[in-house]
């Protein structure tokens, strides 16, 4: 209401940079796989509708989510593009409701600001034709600033369990142990703890390697030395809160 819009449509995919919490936030909805596709739309007056790309997921979607309207274009892609029949489900969705001349509140930025999958312009171009369209970007960001004391709540139990991680992970480091050791025992404490798998991230170096600040490796057989540097740059998600810290 505040920015005169007549409904907001959020997109969202599962990779991290591609504002994948945004299904969460609002549909509880965990992406299956890294090309799921989701829209959720919520418009002023009326109920939510929540758009999805893997039709098997409906059922879970609906079971989960405090949306009704679930729909998916199609059961599996196949050799259908994954974007098959997404822009005319949206367009449904948005006759359905009556604001499909708008305005029309969309954001399809990532957890960067600045990314979205190229073929999304069309998908959404066709879905909203020549309404009156605004970024509603800024508008989600500022849903964020403000914390609840369950947001609250759920940080500190995250940071919780990255820091009983890491702690698991340099208990078990040592003289002659290989990397990998310390990430598997942190792999193994904070998915018990209920994180999602996969990490966020996990990078580790020892020796010579913990004096890049990064490297493509998570993890080697390289076994410590005596007066080794022993470097871990971890990131883990639970319930959709992040930590991510960096310990030498």
């Amino acid at each position: 209401a505040e920015s005169r819009l007549a409904v907001l449509v959020v997109y969202s995919n599962a990779m991290a940079f591609g504002a994948r919490e945004w299904a969460r936030y609002f549909a509880n909805y965990v992406h299956p796989y890294w090309n799921s596709e989701t829209f959720t739309v919520i418009p002023l007056d009326g109920e939510p509708a929540f758009l999805i790309n893997y039709g098997f997921m409906t059922d879970l979607a609906r079971e989960g989510s405090p949306i009704d309207d679930v729909r998916s274009p199609l059961e599996r892609f196949g050799a259908a593009s994954r974007y098959a029949g997404l822009g005319e489900s949206l367009a449904e969705i948005l006759r359905d409701r009556g604001v499909e001349r708008g305005p029309i509140g969309i954001s399809y930025a990532g957890g960067q600001g600045d990314w979205s999958p190229h073929p999304l312009r069309e998908v959404i171009g066709g879905a909203v034709g020549d309404a009156d369209v605004h970024d509603a970007h800024e508008l989600l960001v500022r849903l964020t600033l403000k914390k609840t004391s369950y947001d609250l709540e759920m940080i500190r139990r995250t940071s919780e369990i990255m820091s009983a991680g890491l702690e698991a992970a340099f208990e078990v480091a040592g003289v002659g142990v290989p990397e990998y050791e310390p990430y598997l025992s942190f792999q193994r404490s904070v998915i018990e703890a209920g994180c999602d798998s996969p990490l966020f991230h996990y990078v580790c170096g020892s020796g010579p390697s913990a004096h890049v600040a990064l490297r493509p490796l998570a993890a080697t057989g390289r076994r410590f030395e005596s007066g080794d540097l022993f470097m871990i740059d971890a990131g883990i998600c639970y319930q959709g809160y992040y930590a991510d810290v960096t310990r030498t």
